[in-house]
């Protein structure tokens, strides 16, 4: 009950309008939700909603924080529902479909904070329905020089792979997705190679 308390305090305290004050909170809050209990209490709290609304910041360390801290959330099924519900889902794939924040430090955990909730497979049928740019998207960053970032965008095709649209979209552009097990790094290489399985699988 008293770490229930000091989580909610924490979150609370979210609405503050000092940057110094929002970058300690959310690196607080991140550090906590590396343990299970903590991290579902936050997920009883109004927090999806705010770090959703500092998604929209112009600051990239408290847009990176806000999607480390959904990234956390998101490994919960809750988490995933409440992304899902809460318009993050939107608002992630929307920094990723652009290019402003291609190369800035918070697309590595806005890369994997998406990555984790299309786990869900509902969330996955809904963003290829409202975000079908996505499937082509994650190719392209597959070339990111960022390891974490480009890795994550192979996973996330990887998952949009297994709905019929992703499937039926990479097949159609087999030779681009086919091309990504030629990247120099192994751990790529891999992760192309699991893509191409996927799409090519038959019953």
């Amino acid at each position: 009950m008293a770490n229930y308390s000091l989580v909610r305090v924490f979150v609370e305290k979210l609405y503050t309008e000092v940057r110094e004050a929002k970058l300690l909170l959310l690196d607080i809050l991140h550090n906590m939700m590396e343990y299970t209990d903590l991290r579902k209490d936050v997920l009883d709290t109004p927090a999806m909603k705010y770090f959703t609304e500092y998604l929209h910041s112009s600051d990239e360390e408290i847009c990176a924080g806000a999607a480390r801290c959904i990234g956390d959330l998101a490994v919960e099924t809750q988490g995933k529902t409440q992304a899902d519900g809460s318009g993050t889902v939107e608002v992630l794939t929307d920094h990723i479909l652009g290019t402003e924040k291609e190369r800035r430090p918070s697309m590595a955990p806005i890369v994997y904070a998406l990555m984790t909730i299309l786990i869900d497979v509902e969330a996955r049928y809904r963003v290829l329905k409202r975000k079908s740019g996505l499937l082509e998207r994650v190719v392209r960053l597959a070339y990111h020089p960022c390891l974490e970032v480009a890795v994550n965008c192979i996973k996330i095709a990887t998952i949009l792979a297994e709905s019929p649209e992703g499937r039926r979209f990479y097949l159609e552009n087999l030779p681009k997705v086919e091309a990504l097990q030629d990247l120099p790094e192994p751990g790529l290489r891999r992760s192309a190679e699991i893509l191409a399985s996927v799409i090519n699988w038959k019953p």
